[in-house]
């Protein structure tokens, strides 16, 4: 998917909703709709853009609607409103249903807050779930959060918060944006989303890994449109996930706990889950990420906004991707130099001496012999071409030497069985490669000497 050149917008901020706010229109008790299920008393907030309701006996999420289209983003067939979900183990599970005791209240800077307690397990007699959500004073946004207290000795996998089990069918032209690698989007996402005997589907896409994006957008091309996103900072460990059955379609961000059979008495995740509405198409969608992500630290302090890098790379031209060897790699970036009359720059894989993708770490020496990689590196540049060199930064091949002779083994992410975790990169030759656990000196002190080795020794760019 791709990001938009970044605009100047007035900074959001959160609605505080205090004092004699609490009795304005914008937090109200209202007979609900009548859909086909239910008649239900709603508790809702708003803000000018978007207007939320929960049922006030159980906390339900019946309605998200875009004040300026009139588009309710929560299906009116629904009696499924639970806005969270716990996983215990592999099997067990834990709703809003499975509370004997529900209340909600208004306060000083959140729009409303819902917990839910009393669920009779033994294990964890005093488990309470509150969840808070507030609106952005200025964007048709939403904020949602999530304290899960006394767990006691009972195991948490995973919390899937927030949640939209049915979203309502915006008819024609619906579009599902999902910003996977460089962007998927799936037109008639409802029959996207059903097995091959018209049964229940879901995807489930993970952040760090396939996502570029915290966010996914599903709405009617050039109408209404409903984003889901994650304000995380920090890369916690995440999925957002969609399924359905060829009719519905549901929605929910799924936090993955770290090593989850260790007891925790509580959890809260240092992120909020962010729900809206907008009009547009996935450009739209984009565009509201970049609103936040520009503001944040990797943005601000980055090395390019602090002048940190070369300046041969931001002088660049046009990028090259290639691999090879050099005569197939340079050769014709330096043809393309001379006939653009600017700056070329390559991104080069299999320079290495190693088999492709079933080799990692064994880059060196490069598949040309150090001596002609430097030689041909260096006429490269002095003919203003550019060249920075592919390696993995996680992956370890198992079946190569230095995996047994340097032990890498235990430094490799594991599987809750403590057996090794496998990827298999190259999908032709299904050689298994182990992810290393990048926060170990161990894996850094290998990955650096190699860095070394290539940028001081052999000169390459980057």
């Amino acid at each position: 998917m791709t990001i938009l050149p970044p605009k100047a917008r007035v900074p959001r901020s959160r609605l505080l909703l205090a004092g004699v706010f609490v009795l304005s229109p914008l937090v109200s008790c209202t007979q609900s709709r009548t859909d086909e299920h239910a008649t239900a008393e709603l508790v809702r907030i708003e803000n000018g853009y978007v207007q939320i309701g929960f049922d006030r006996e159980s906390g339900r999420l019946l309605e998200l609607r875009d004040l300026t289209t009139g588009q309710d983003f929560v299906s009116t067939v629904s009696d499924d409103g639970t806005p969270w979900r716990l996983d215990l183990d592999t099997t067990a599970r834990l709703t809003p249903a499975d509370a004997g005791n529900f209340r909600w209240e208004t306060s000083g800077d959140v729009g409303v807050r819902h917990t839910w307690s009393d669920f009779g397990i033994q294990t964890a007699p005093d488990l309470r779930v509150t969840v808070s959500v507030s609106l952005h004073q200025d964007e048709p946004l939403s904020e949602w959060d999530i304290d899960i207290e006394g767990l006691g000795q009972t195991a948490l996998e995973s919390v899937r918060f927030p949640r939209v089990p049915r979203l309502a069918n915006l008819g024609a032209d619906e579009r599902l944006a999902v910003p996977r690698f460089m962007g998927q989007l799936a037109e008639d996402p409802r029959s996207l989303f059903s097995d091959a005997e018209g049964g229940r589907s879901r995807r489930a896409w993970s952040y760090p890994g396939e996502l570029a994006l915290q966010a996914i957008a599903f709405y009617q091309d050039g109408g209404s449109g409903f984003y889901a996103a994650a304000d995380d900072t920090a890369s916690y460990r995440k999925a957002l996930a969609v399924w359905g059955d060829g009719h519905d379609l549901g929605y929910e961000l799924v936090h993955l706990l770290e090593n989850p059979a260790a007891p925790r008495d509580s959890y809260a995740p240092f992120f909020s889950g962010i729900l809206g509405t907008f009009q547009g198409d996935w450009i739209t969608a984009a565009e509201r990420y970049r609103d936040w992500a520009t503001r944040q630290a990797w943005a601000r302090e980055s090395r390019l906004r602090t002048g940190r890098v070369p300046e041969w790379l931001a002088d660049t031209g046009i990028w090259l991707w290639n691999r090879g060897r050099a005569e197939g790699v340079l050769t014709p970036a330096v043809a393309l130099r001379r006939a653009l009359g600017l700056p070329v720059s390559v991104q080069w894989h299999w320079w290495h001496g190693g088999p492709y993708d079933t080799s990692f770490p064994e880059y060196l020496p490069p598949r040309d012999g150090v001596n002609a990689f430097v030689a041909a590196l260096r006429r490269a540049q002095a003919e203003g071409v550019r060249a920075i060199v592919y390696m993995n930064q996680r992956l370890w091949c198992t079946n190569t030497r230095s995996w047994a002779e340097e032990g890498a083994e235990p430094y490799a992410v594991k599987n809750r069985d403590g057996s090794v975790r496998i990827a298999r990169p190259n999908a032709f030759d299904r050689q298994p490669c182990a992810p290393m656990c990048i926060t170990q000196s161990f894996w850094h002190d290998k990955y650096a000497g190699l860095s070394e080795t290539v940028v001081n020794d052999y000169g390459v760019d980057g």
